[in-house]
């Protein structure tokens, strides 16, 4: 070792020898015959050090420690050591030479998990995207490293797919499948890394959207019940897609129909709908729901007319006009005839911004007169929105 020192004008030096003594100590290092395996895991332990060894030491623990077990020490130079509980160990080797320093060397050791059929993993839950593609997603197994997905058509066990998945705990589904026509059923099996399979738990089934026009061309939607969250349902959110616009949230229910009131039926052209499953608060969610969205269902874009074939003015309100109902119409020209040939009477009618439902309906009478009880023939001529013309017959009937 040298030293400089200076006082700012002149410069002294001076220096200093010493030895440095190595002290020996081992080189550590072992051998484990297997570092991956299945409950209850044997492996031997074989020592590799190179020097003198006074004492050896390893210690076997969990590397998260967790009471009761604080982990096994072995104080011989190779040995045999089994694992009854899974997880991931440390084999840690403690060599003091004979200067008494201590070296060391470390290895991790992976137990996996045996399954059984009484094993039982739960769908989270299924759900269809936009492209018409369902996505299932599955709580995670611990140990698991493949998954294998059962697929049932409208809960046909007959038609029967397998999906062999790997260790992701979700999977696009879009194989020659329909959800708009079809719903589908999923359960799930784990398998561990010596070959076991898991039995299956809770299955998950998308929500299957349709839909009609009813008796007055409102539109009704129908699904059945999701199936199935550990917790139920709590309600199902159902929206609606204005041509051109983006979807909207219309309502909530627990029921598995839903009337829309809110649009008339001369507005209904080419609505799109689709619904939401919402589930029960768990525990086991960490109280966020799963949620699964079904198909996208639309209304046809073809016009749409409902003449009713009686109706009683009678003024109760229920049934007292008589009128078409109208649906991706722009216009259309009414005409009664009794069973002599009068006309009894016309209306001609043309959609504005507002339901045009009701205008133009025929109130039973004639001339300020009450017309009587029976059959009444009508035509219909009326263009839709594209100024196709549609004409249309029939006889209604008039009860007083």
């Amino acid at each position: 070792m040298t030293i400089v020192y200076g006082n700012g004008f002149c410069t002294d030096t001076f220096t200093s020898q010493k030895k440095v003594v190595i002290v020996p100590a081992p080189k550590p290092g072992f051998v484990v015959s297997d570092t991956l395996g299945c409950v209850p895991l044997k492996v031997d332990v074989t020592d590799k050090s190179v020097g003198a060894v006074v004492n050896y030491l390893y210690v076997i623990k969990k590397q998260i420690p967790l009471p009761p077990f604080k982990g096994d020490s072995v104080t011989s130079a190779s040995f045999s050591y089994t694992f009854g509980v899974p997880g991931m160990y440390q084999i840690h080797q403690y060599l003091t030479g004979t200067s008494g320093c201590v070296t060391e060397d470390s290895v991790l050791v992976y137990v996996m998990p045996v399954f059984s059929q009484n094993n039982k993993p739960d769908i989270d839950y299924v759900s269809v995207d936009s492209t018409n593609a369902i996505l299932i997603k599955w709580a995670s197994w611990p140990g698991a490293t493949h998954y294998y997905l059962t697929r049932y058509t409208d809960d046909d066990s007959s038609a029967i797919v397998g999906i062999l998945t790997g260790s992701d705990t979700f999977y696009t589904d879009n194989a020659g499948i329909d959800p708009g026509k079809h719903s589908y059923t999923y359960k799930v099996e784990a398998q561990d890394g010596c070959g076991n399979w898991t039995g299956s738990g809770l299955v998950g089934r998308s929500v299957k959207l349709s839909g009609f026009e009813d008796q007055v061309l409102l539109p009704t939607l129908v699904w059945p019940p999701y199936k199935q969250w550990q917790n139920g349902i709590k309600n199902y959110y159902v929206y609606r897609q204005m041509p051109g616009a983006a979807y909207t949230l219309l309502a909530n229910t627990v029921d598995t129909a839903y009337t829309d009131t809110g649009v008339e039926a001369d507005h209904i052209y080419g609505l799109c709908y689709k619904v939401t499953a919402i589930s029960n608060l768990s525990s086991q969610t960490g109280n966020i729901p799963f949620t699964a969205t079904s198909n996208i269902y639309c209304f046809s874009e073809s016009p749409k007319i409902y003449v009713p074939n009686a109706f009683t003015p009678n003024g109760d309100t229920l049934n007292d006009v008589f009128a078409p109902v109208c649906m991706g119409i722009s216009d259309y020209n009414l005409t009664i005839i009794n069973r002599w040939g009068e006309i009894v009477y016309q209306s001609s009618v043309t959609s504005g911004a507002s339901s045009f439902r009701g205008q133009g309906a025929w109130d039973g009478s004639f001339k300020g007169i009450t017309c009587p009880t029976g059959i009444y023939a009508w035509y219909l001529k009326a263009h839709d929105y594209n100024g196709h013309t549609i004409t249309k017959q029939g006889k209604v009937e008039l009860e007083w």
